[in-house]
């Protein structure tokens, strides 16, 4: 995960999923990560950009998350985006 600021500055992140999970729930971790990261640097806007055509889905509201545990990550990311 790439943090970049307007001036071009740049704060990089891993992180290590040790539990079994799927390339969906990967892309929200990696997504709420980012926010929880941003929101500790006191960063007041973000913008996200992801390759996960599900989470986007979710997000912009054009998918409903059916799957339960895809629709508990998405409210992770309500109640984390509601900071910026």
């Amino acid at each position: 995960m790439v943090i970049s600021s307007p001036t071009g500055q740049k704060a990089v992140f891993t992180t290590k999923l040790e539990f079994p999970t799927t390339n969906n729930i990967a892309k929200y971790e990696a997504i709420l990560l980012a926010l929880r990261k941003a929101r500790a640097m006191g960063t007041p806007r973000i913008i996200i950009s992801t390759d996960s055509q599900v989470a986007v889905g979710h997000i912009d509201k054009s998918y409903q998350a059916r799957n339960l545990e895809l629709a508990r990550y998405l409210a992770a990311f309500r109640k984390a985006e509601a900071h910026f």
